[in-house]
């Protein structure tokens, strides 16, 4: 279910994308759901999917983002989604961006 409402968006992006910008890639990460969908996209012959190695979350760049804002909402509990929200903001706007050369 997952794999299939994954596959409808990607289709969709890449029709959008190609009307605007010409054609482009998607780069995955691992997720059992990122494969299933990579897998049944090429059967369909659009190969515009690219996953990245397993286990090198390093190539992953939003992955350090995710452990930054994790690291701002670990055991927490919030009454108020506008303040989770405003935490998430305020982390992201401190969150360094480093260039791989």
């Amino acid at each position: 279910m997952k794999s299939d409402l994954i596959i409808e968006v990607v289709k969709n992006f890449l029709k959008e994308v190609k009307e605007v910008n010409g054609d482009a890639i998607i780069i995955w990460d691992n997720a059992g759901s990122h494969v299933k969908a990579a897998k049944e996209l090429a059967k369909e012959g659009i190969d515009k999917i690219k996953l990245l190695l397993p286990y090198f979350p390093e190539l992953n760049p939003v992955e350090r983002f995710f452990l930054e804002i994790r690291k701002v909402l670990a055991n927490k509990v919030f009454d108020d989604l506008e303040v989770e929200i405003t935490l998430i903001k305020m982390k992201y706007r401190t969150v360094k961006v480093f260039h791989i050369n």
